[in-house]
């Protein structure tokens, strides 16, 4: 298949790796405001957002993502979060707020305004460098938790 003007393809962490569409129907309680929604969502998100939908108790531990619910049912401003960009290694490349994407791939590092490039083209790394440091940081700090809290394959705890 074709990414279109999206860089990149499956297994990478560019735009055309990652951007997936998403359809959700449901029109007895969905309550979708007109036109596209572009928030980003993980699939990190789905997990919370079927405990809400199901009206569950969440864990005792802690699950990564966030509730989406609020979103479809009620038609509620979506939530904005940090979206994190792993690798098929399980390495983190990258960390997307708003509508910036910062990406690290040890070889090179890359900052783009995704609203204005969704091609990826336009590298501003050196134009915005405190920004790219400040997106850097928010990024490792996230991998150092999620490292810290990893738990064995097969548990809950």
């Amino acid at each position: 298949g074709s990414a279109g003007p999206l860089r990149g393809g499956k297994g990478s962490t560019w735009e055309g790796g990652v951007r997936e569409p998403c359809i959700i129907h449901w029109p007895e309680s969905a309550k979708p405001k007109s036109g596209i929604n572009q928030t980003v969502w993980s699939t990190l998100d789905i997990l919370p957002t079927l405990v809400d939908l199901c009206e569950l108790d969440y864990p005792s531990f802690q699950i990564d993502g966030i509730s989406r619910i609020d979103e479809f049912i009620n038609g509620d401003t979506p939530v904005s979060k940090p979206m994190m960009y792993y690798s098929a290694q399980g390495q983190i490349e990258g960390i997307r707020i708003g509508n910036w994407k910062y990406r690290d791939t040890k070889e090179e590092v890359f900052l783009f305004n995704i609203a204005e490039d969704i091609s990826e083209q336009y590298n501003l790394v050196n134009k915005e460098q405190e920004r790219a440091q400040k997106m850097r940081e928010v990024m490792l700090e996230f991998d150092q938790k999620i490292t810290s809290e990893l738990r064995k394959h097969g548990t809950l705890d």
